[in-house]
């Protein structure tokens, strides 16, 4: 029997809004507030919704025979409770199934585990409180922005409670790391590894709607006859994918939705399949193969953090940004608090990119890369203004 699981990122940033030199120390708004409610309520409306409408009424049909698994990051969690509550409320309605489960991560899709244990355990704990209060569950699997992971992460994600983790495998080609397996971790023997299958996983993701693929149109019996020909014995297959590739990155005209609750209903109708949980199938092997993984690796195209942090503009930001964590330890102030973990989201170093700059401009509010540098700097020189200044605020006499 292969056993599947089917992972779903889901994530909106905090965009900024423009915010020129002369609103340092004048300004505290950086959020352009506009631009992330039209956003996310169009891809609540091609995606999120009705994706989940689908997944909710395979679950009410096939029951436990329909797993599903999610990573959603508290920045969109946050835009669904003030944009959006019925999108928020759809999610909730499928964890409370049992048959949906939901992935711990960095509350912000961060780049935190990057930096010491406090920096990123702090991360760690706002998202799990996160995941209490709205789903009233407690994440044993981790699955960081996308997919990035190190061994330096384990120990601080065993501290946590977590029991396993999903990444990318570290190679294509692979000589000895089989992605089909459940794997032990060589730097913390209680934590396990769940390995994305690459091909399998773009194949949905990225290449079904591609016209000029050798497979277009891709059938639901094709897939599931590739999915066959890995079916051994306790074998795992594990395939992440943007929840907004089904109805907004490839939009309903492409037949995504049928696609894909066609493949729910075989893989939930054919006994050699088990459509599983993380939790699941890190349950599936007592003895696991112990597997390092030494350098960062991502689901990128090349797998590495170069999306990120290639150029000398997004390190700069990075730097600077976490340059100010020693201070940040010494905060009480909720509304800085905040401001902190949304200025470290991931998608501010992703639009600083110059090696992905055609690729990444549908997905960037900026005119460039450059622009994206100075807006992210003009708002970090504020809040570290605001930081000192409160630092320095006396403190009210008990």
């Amino acid at each position: 029997m292969l056993n599947v699981a089917f992972y779903f990122q889901v994530h909106q940033p905090a965009r900024l809004r423009k915010y020129l030199f002369f609103d340092i120390g004048k300004k505290r708004n950086y959020y352009d507030d506009t631009v992330n409610r039209t956003i996310l309520q169009q891809v609540v409306d091609n995606s999120y919704l009705p994706a989940n409408e689908m997944f909710q009424q395979l679950v009410d049909k096939y029951g436990d025979r329909v797993k599903l698994n999610y990573i959603l990051s508290g920045t969109v969690l946050d835009q669904m409770e003030r944009y959006s509550p019925r999108t928020l409320e759809s999610f909730q309605q499928l964890f409370q199934t049992g048959q949906a489960e939901l992935l711990g991560t960095t509350y912000s899709h961060s780049l935190s585990f990057l930096q010491d244990e406090k920096v990123f355990s702090m991360e760690l704990e706002q998202y799990a409180a996160k995941a209490k209060e709205l789903f009233n569950q407690a994440p044993k699997v981790y699955g960081n922005t996308c997919l990035l992971y190190s061994d330096q992460a384990a120990k601080v994600l065993t501290d946590h409670g977590y029991e396993g983790v999903l990444t990318e495998s570290p190679g294509i080609p692979s000589n000895d790391v089989e992605v089909n397996r459940v794997y032990g971790s060589k730097a913390s023997s209680s934590l396990k590894i769940l390995l994305r299958h690459p091909h399998l996983s773009d194949d949905l993701s990225l290449r079904f709607s591609n016209r000029s693929w050798d497979h277009w149109p891709l059938s639901p019996r094709t897939y599931v006859s590739w999915l066959k020909k890995l079916g051994k014995k306790d074998k795992t297959l594990n395939l992440w994918m943007d929840y907004g590739a089904i109805g907004e990155h490839q939009n309903k005209d492409t037949g995504i939705f049928e696609f894909m609750e066609e493949l729910f209903t075989a893989l939930a109708e054919e006994q050699s399949f088990k459509l599983s949980t993380a939790s699941e199938l890190i349950g599936l092997s007592k003895k696991p193969k112990s597997l390092a993984i030494n350098s960062v690796v991502s689901c990128a195209d090349d797998r590495t953090l170069s999306p990120w942090l290639e150029n000398d503009m997004q390190q700069e930001a990075y730097d600077t940004l976490y340059a100010i964590h020693p201070k940040i330890e010494m905060l009480s102030n909720s509304s800085l608090l905040k401001d902190w973990s949304y200025l470290q989201g991931s998608d501010h170093f992703y639009y600083m990119s110059t090696k992905y700059e055609n690729e990444h401009k549908k997905f960037s509010p900026y005119a460039s890369p450059y622009d994206a540098f100075i807006n992210y700097m003009n708002v970090l020189a504020d809040f570290t203004l605001r930081v000192e200044k409160e630092l320095k605020r006396p403190k009210a006499k008990v």
